[in-house]
């Protein structure tokens, strides 16, 4: 809006310088008096000031983004001029309609999707407890073998009492072992129930109380998307109002101010009626610029609530390369 304001506040400078040197040339021939020059002068030193304040702004406004940038005001960058690549244009879009556009944010807006991804992780983690609390059954098997061979022997005094029906010595064990003659097996089932099961019961509330924390919130934050996009649908109609508006305002204020020229050209009218009218269309024509920039403003507001800004300016962000 500034880089534009410029132009307005030059062009209005340069309305005004004209109006002077007709003036002075009036007054020098004897048809007008010399208050109308003084007149003439006074409003061209205050167009010059509105002229000089504008180019501050701007000047301000590009410090700031450059810091925003992090330019060093050292660099080549820092010490370059930042200008914008277009002149603003107003191309009102399709925009679809408010339905449309609350259900693109619903299901695009990466805060709610996390918020999703989060409830999902916490219903899993409540089918864990929940299954915590059950009682426990497994079922239990085992198979051995045994290896029996040589002679009875007294475990207390270790002397031999006998021989075994298991004839041997250690090397028939080995072979008995692996031949699998003689085996061993189990079956059964284990069944186990904490009285009271108080940790898992506690753990399974706290988890569910999540849960419907979470739900909750999800809910509270689906209300805040919608409520954005409507103010930012309803922004954009509003300023599509007030571009048309303030266009006709301008065209006005062109067709009053060449009127009033002519009048003046003739004698039919004053210098100071003159610069009214050049103010008068320099306002609106800054009031047609700000408008059409708030509306780009407005659609970039909407792209943004809809999680839609890259997708529709065609920006595609690629992975980098794993190394």
């Amino acid at each position: 809006f500034s880089i534009e304001d410029l132009k307005v506040k030059g062009k209005s400078l340069e309305r005004a310088q004209k109006l002077e040197k007709q003036v002075k040339a009036q007054v020098e021939v004897g048809t007008l008096a010399e208050l109308e020059i003084l007149q003439a002068k006074s409003e061209v030193a205050s167009r010059d000031q509105l002229l000089l304040s504008a180019q501050d702004l701007i000047q301000d406004t590009e410090d700031n983004l450059k810091n925003i940038l992090n330019y060093s005001f050292d660099s080549q960058q820092g010490r370059s001029q930042l200008l914008p690549s277009d002149a603003p244009v107003f191309d009102p879009g399709t925009e679809g309609t408010l339905e449309e556009a609350i259900q693109i944010a619903l299901s695009d807006r990466p805060d709610l999707l996390v918020k999703k991804k989060e409830l999902e992780n916490r219903n899993i983690e409540v089918k864990y407890n929940e299954n915590q609390t059950y009682p426990t059954l497994d079922l239990v098997s085992s198979l051995g073998l045994n290896g029996i061979s040589g002679e009875a022997i007294n475990i207390t005094t270790g002397t031999v009492q006998g021989r075994s029906k298991f004839g041997g010595d250690y090397g028939n064990t080995l072979g008995d072992l692996g031949s699998g003659k003689y085996y061993l097996w189990e079956f059964g089932v284990n069944l186990s129930y904490p009285i009271g099961n108080r940790s898992a019961k506690s753990k399974l509330v706290a988890k569910k109380l999540e849960v419907a924390q979470l739900l909750l919130d999800i809910k509270d934050l689906e209300k805040t998307i919608t409520v954005e996009v409507r103010e930012a649908y309803r922004q954009i109609k509003t300023d599509i109002k007030r571009v048309h508006a303030t266009r006709i305002a301008r065209k006005l204020a062109e067709e009053k101010l060449t009127a009033e020229e002519k009048k003046f050209e003739v004698g039919l009218s004053t210098s100071f009626n003159v610069l009214e009218f050049q103010e008068d269309l320099a306002e609106e024509q800054s009031n047609e610029i700000k408008a059409i920039i708030d509306y780009k403003k407005s659609r970039n507001r909407l792209r943004q609530v809809k999680a839609q800004t890259l997708k529709e300016n065609n920006i595609k962000l690629s992975e980098g390369d794993e190394t």
